[in-house]
């Protein structure tokens, strides 16, 4: 009997991936007939994605806090445009701005072995601020006040110089940083993170190291920030100190919440949400609300939506679409069942 249902449960873990194949299609597909400035915002989507999942592996999954994923962002764009106007090859510096970013993240997780809650939401927040110092203090590489312009990449004989190329490039990234999100949160690291975010004390007498993970995962996530800052410098072509402000990780964050923190697709799914799909609702609805400021009407707006999803649904639009699927999987709409739930088939 336990065989047999561990081959049930596989066969439906099996069938429950089908449903990416249609959106890798569209993914491929759409895109050259949507425009410029839709391919551009899908970039800017894609960089938000990648940096977003970094953020669910450090504090969604293992829940270290951080409030200054930004500065990782920032180290490795500034490492890829450093390396890219050294004529090193895009693939390399965009590796190496994601090493240096995960490098710093290991020093920065080192102080999260004696702290956690708000003493290491605060210390990540400083991050912030030192990097933006650093960013001015060394303005003879990094272009300082200015900001830095970033050369068009070339790998090989293909010139990335259009959206469009790039969009692919990013994309493509995108979706490996799911799939290996994915994997980590369902091997023994993911495990022995999930242990350190449900109770550190009962983690370390099961066995778990706490220095080697927590230092791992804070690796892994700024890698992942450290990739979405070299992607956001290639597809700006220039990066700027204001691209890496404290608003921009309180903006991860609100992504993370709404999408749902602890799971990759949530991550990705309040990227999404909030990079392409809010911002196009927010310009129409500024239209009718004259009385109040563009750029105050926007912050208001984002401020209520965390609110709104933090108090009735904390567990984002993944943990929503998790619990309808597992009520329809436990009464399938099939001619016998329908009356049950005659209700919910006016939603589908």
């Amino acid at each position: 009997m336990r065989a047999e249902g561990l081959r049930r449960s596989v066969k439906e873990e099996k069938e429950n991936k089908y449903w990416i194949i249609p959106v890798l299609l569209v993914m491929a597909i759409l895109p050259p007939f949507i425009g410029e400035y839709y391919v551009s915002m899908l970039n800017l989507c894609g960089v938000y994605l990648i940096a977003t999942v970094g953020l669910d592996i450090l504090t969604g999954i293992c829940g270290q806090i951080s409030l200054g994923h930004s500065a990782f962002v920032a180290l490795g764009a500034y490492a890829y445009g450093f390396l890219a106007n050294m004529a090193i090859a895009p693939w390399m510096a965009l590796i190496a701005g994601g090493l240096c970013s995960s490098l710093a993240g290991f020093v920065v997780g080192l102080p999260a072995l004696r702290i956690k809650g708000l003493y290491l939401a605060i210390l990540t927040l400083g991050c912030v601020f030192v990097t933006q110092d650093l960013i001015f203090y060394f303005g003879e590489y990094t272009g300082g006040h200015n900001g830095m312009v970033i050369p068009t990449a070339t790998f090989g004989a293909l010139v990335l110089d259009s959206s469009l190329e790039k969009y692919y490039l990013i994309s493509s990234l995108s979706v490996l940083g799911i799939v290996f999100g994915r994997f980590l949160k369902h091997s023994k690291p993911g495990r022995a993170f999930s242990y350190i975010h449900f109770s550190e004390v009962a983690a370390e007498v099961n066995g778990v190291s706490l220095p080697l993970y927590k230092t791992l995962a804070f690796s892994i996530g700024c890698f992942y920030a450290g990739i979405a800052g070299g992607l956001l410098g290639l597809a700006n072509g220039f990066i700027g100190v204001e691209n890496f402000s404290p608003s921009i990780s309180l903006l991860l964050l609100v992504m993370l919440v709404i999408g749902g923190a602890g799971s990759i697709y949530g991550a990705a799914i309040g990227a999404i949400a909030m990079t392409f799909f809010l911002p196009e609702g927010i310009d129409r609805i500024k239209e009718y609300v004259t009385f109040i400021k563009p750029e105050d009407f926007e912050l208001l707006l984002f401020g209520v939506i965390t609110l709104v999803f933090i108090i009735l649904e904390p567990n984002g639009i993944y943990g929503r679409w998790t619990i309808v699927r597992n009520y329809l999987k436990a009464f399938p709409l099939n001619e016998v069942q329908v009356k049950r739930v005659r209700w919910i088939r006016r939603w589908l």
